[in-house]
């Protein structure tokens, strides 16, 4: 099994209803799925419908605070494209391994 990462047992609610928007989204390609981090501002992510005719996209952000010398400085990503709407498969099988793999 792939594995992407560790979900922190708060987190596992949340991943399980970005799963289920994930898996709504991959057979009516029509609607949103939303994954937020607990840490405010740290991790947002959207996999969304943007037309009619089922062309998807993803757009997020990803930041965090980095300590300097002298001080703390926030650091962070935005990024969006569009993608095959075929990829979501993929996605939604990988976002459950997530939720089925053994906990430490």
């Amino acid at each position: 099994m792939d594995t992407v990462g560790t979900v922190l047992p708060g987190s596992r609610e949340h991943l399980a209803r970005f799963c289920s928007e994930l898996s709504k989204l991959n057979e009516s390609l029509q609607g949103e799925a939303v994954l937020v981090s607990m840490s405010p501002g740290e991790l947002t992510l959207k996999v969304m419908s943007v037309t009619s005719r089922g062309h998807v996209a993803l757009e997020g952000t990803f930041g965090r605070y980095v300590l300097g010398e002298h001080a703390r400085y926030w650091q962070s990503v935005a990024f969006g494209f569009e993608f095959e709407n075929t990829q979501l498969a993929e996605a939604v099988r990988v976002s459950r391994s997530l939720l089925t793999e053994d906990r430490p």
